[in-house]
Formats: structure tokens, sequence, C-alpha cells
């Protein structure tokens, strides 16, 4: 599989993760003319349980759209509480990607590798996710840790 997938993480906030993931996101769209999406990880997850209560758009069609873009960016990951629904739609939308060979670039504030009595993002996420993200990055982790740009 190749993939030039990536996460970026950082233990704080307003250190450029965003805004590196939207300057990779850009070059794709503007000189690679490939489809490519941006969602916050917290709306996307929204959005999905809204179709538990809202008759209209599925669960799954929520999903399709998001797992076979050419790129995603999935913004925040790990902002929401863990439980067995977040780490199954997380499994799927990574899984999906890795069947697919496509690329995802990943932004969080939680530790890739967190001291003991810390809360890592597999923790968030769930470690059959975790795995499939580090399955796609194949190594390819940048720790943005540093002060604020602002």
């Amino acid at each position: 599989m190749k993939s030039p997938s990536l996460i970026l993480f950082s233990d704080g906030n307003r250190v450029g993760k965003s805004h590196i993931a939207a300057c990779i996101l850009n070059h794709v769209l503007m000189e690679k003319q490939c489809p490519v999406r941006w969602e916050k990880a917290r709306d996307l997850l929204l959005e999905l349980r809204r179709t538990f209560s809202v008759a209209g758009e599925s669960e799954a069609s929520v999903l399709e759209r998001i797992s076979y873009v050419k790129l995603l960016v999935l913004d925040d990951v790990g902002r929401d509480n863990a439980s067995q629904w977040v780490h199954d739609t997380y499994w799927t939308i990574f899984d999906r990607r890795i069947e697919w060979g496509l690329p995802v670039i990943v932004t969080t504030n939680l530790p890739i590798e967190p001291p003991s009595e810390a809360e890592g993002l597999a923790d968030r996420i769930g470690q059959g996710a975790f795995a499939r993200l580090l399955e796609l990055c194949q190594g390819q982790i940048l720790d943005m840790s540093g002060t604020s740009i602002t």
C-alpha cells in the first residue's frame, strides 16, 4: 500500500497543525486537481449522529462521502469522549482508506505515546482505529509541540 498519510500532533493549541494540513490540501487540490475533503472531526461525528434522528441522509451515505475522497483531512481528532460508536466510526473510516490506498491527514492535540497517566489518541479513537491510522501513516508522524503562534 502506498499512502502519503500523516499525523500532525502537539500538546497545545495554535502551533500550526491545521495550517500545514490546509496547505497540503490546497496544494493537492490546485496542483494535482484531485478531489479533497476537509472535515472537523467533531463536526463529522455530529453530522453522523444527526442521521440517527433526522430523516434524509443516512450514516452510511455520510461515511461513503468521506471514505473514498482522494485526500481526507480530519482536523482535531480525539476531541470527543471515547465510546464504542466513536471507536467503530474511526475504525471504519481508516479501514476503508487502507482498503482503497487513500491518504488521510489527521491533526490532534492528543499525544501519540502518552506518559503513563495521560490519555492519548488511541484512548479516544480506539486501539483498532489507532492501529489502522498508524498503518496508513507508515511512521509519518510530525510532533509540532511548541509555543503558540499567537
